[in-house]
């Protein structure tokens, strides 16, 4: 018997699922990032608002937002201090 067989399934799901998790969050960046530039240089808003409108124009929840939000703000710093 191979008690450790359901645990092993359990790692190999949760690996699937972060992978999956991975690509949605890469397509959303895809299109998030140039809707966070034009966003930051419309004044609309205080880029801090930014996930909110994510939110909204991008349908997903806050979690994935914010998640979007640091990887463009950390994509921005990068570009800054490459310049």
């Amino acid at each position: 018997m191979d008690g450790g067989g359901d645990s092993l399934n359990l790692k190999r799901r949760q690996k699937m699922t972060d992978l999956v998790s991975d690509f949605v969050f890469d397509d959303i960046c895809e299109d998030a990032f140039p809707y966070l530039d034009d966003l930051r240089e419309s004044g609309v808003t205080n880029m801090i608002a930014s996930p909110s409108y994510l939110m909204e124009d991008f349908d997903i929840d806050k979690q994935m937002a914010i998640k979007v939000f640091i990887a463009w703000k950390d994509e921005l710093i990068k570009k800054t201090d490459d310049v």
